[in-house]
């Protein structure tokens, strides 16, 4: 049958508002693609910053006992460890004059070894916390000290390789907008619901890498349990919550008695059984709302915080001796050690982290130097746990 002037017309308007729709439906989606891309660009973009502050601002706790000690091959080890954990390109320390004081740097794709550059100057920035985006790098400032002290920690992290994941998202997002524009919109639901579960995902995986980095830059790698950023973070953080208040907070310096014949005779395979052992017992000694660091080698560190009474603390350090005197099984051989403790409490709201800290030290070797195997309170905590010492009680040092 001959088709009639109004039938074409008929379908000619059909032809262009399917045309007009399809049109309409790829603009939209590529449009709506463009938003989504730039949303994910901040969110990953955020998630860096956030990353690389908290590795400089660990690095920067943790070079500055090194520096104050003029230990530059201690600093070097540093640095080399906390790029191979973080992934950074390039981590310094640098003086107060921008002179660089030791210096670590990888290849760009973060895959190559990590060498160690001497020499040299960088310009840093008017204030902590600045971010810079170089060459792809994200760039993030740092200060370990003040004063004549004052000393920069920088730390670059590529960004670059990050944000290029998002060039698949966008050639799918492209695919389903032809898609779309030849099956109008029905069909556009498919690759949009598979485009933002793709994104979900990713965003899953940086959100597991992040915590993970966190975990790694704050806790012992052998033991699990909190190092000395970790446990110098959660330190400030009570100390600044009791300042209001009276709240016992103790803190106790543990040192084993006999780790190192152990480790000399078994070898440090042993010696590494015994010290998660040991990270074991102590974290069953104590309450949630306690703190279990290891600083490194077999000096541990208890931080007893919350509702406590002086009682409660003294039994938790006794606690602790009979735990880890009990002997150990490692391997088939029955080990035998004991436990040296120094206690300071905090007795005024001045107080600092690295105060109790070395209060809690100096009471630890008085510990020693009286028989080991004991606990001795720090002598400017006297009378906050227990009323000047008996013959039967702890000394003071």
């Amino acid at each position: 049958m001959p088709t009639t002037t109004r039938e074409r017309e008929n379908r000619s308007i059909f032809i262009k508002t399917a045309l007009l729709l399809a049109l309409g439906a790829l603009a939209s989606l590529v449009a709506f693609g463009a938003w989504f891309e730039v949303q994910v660009r901040q969110v990953l973009a955020q998630d860096s910053e956030q990353i690389a502050l908290a590795i400089v601002n660990a690095s920067a706790m943790r070079v500055r006992p090194l520096l104050l000690a003029d230990d530059y091959d201690g600093l070097a080890g540093i640095l080399r460890g906390i790029a191979k954990d973080s992934g950074a390109l390039d981590i310094l320390v640098a003086g107060p004059d921008g002179s660089v004081l030791c210096r670590v740097t990888r290849p760009s794709d973060a895959a190559g070894p990590i060498v160690e550059i001497s020499g040299g100057r960088v310009d840093p920035p008017q204030g902590a916390g600045v971010l810079r985006g170089t060459d792809g790098q994200l760039q993030v400032w740092a200060k370990t000290g003040s004063g004549r002290e004052l000393s920069w920690v920088r730390v670059s992290m590529p960004v670059a390789a990050l944000l290029g994941r998002l060039d698949g998202l966008r050639q799918s997002i492209v695919v389903a907008a032809v898609a779309g524009g030849l099956m109008l919109l029905t069909v556009l639901l498919f690759p949009l619901a598979r485009t933002y579960r793709m994104v979900e995902r990713r965003e899953s995986g940086l959100e597991a890498e992040r915590d993970e980095l966190h975990h790694a830059v704050y806790h012992d790698r052998l033991t699990g349990l909190w190092n000395r950023a970790g446990l110098l973070e959660r330190l400030e953080r009570a100390l600044v919550g009791r300042r209001a208040g009276d709240q016992l907070l103790a803190v106790c310096f543990l040192d084993l008695d006999g780790f190192k014949a152990v480790n000399d005779r078994y070898g440090h395979d042993i010696g590494d059984l015994l010290l998660v052992e040991v990270a074991r017992r102590l974290s069953a000694c104590v309450r949630q709302t306690d703190t279990v660091a290891r600083l490194g080698g077999d000096e541990f560190v208890l931080l007893l915080e919350g509702e406590s009474r002086p009682g409660e603390v003294m039994a938790i350090i006794e606690g602790v001796i009979a735990r880890i005197s009990q002997r150990v099984p490692a391997a088939g051989k029955p080990l035998h050690i004991g436990v040296s403790i120094g206690v300071a409490v905090r007795h005024a709201a001045d107080d600092t982290a690295d105060t109790l800290l070395k209060q809690a030290d100096e009471a630890m070797y008085d510990a020693k130097r009286g028989g080991r195997n004991r606990w001795v309170l720090h002598q400017s905590s006297r009378g906050l746990l227990f009323n000047p010492p008996d013959a039967s009680a702890p000394a003071l040092s």
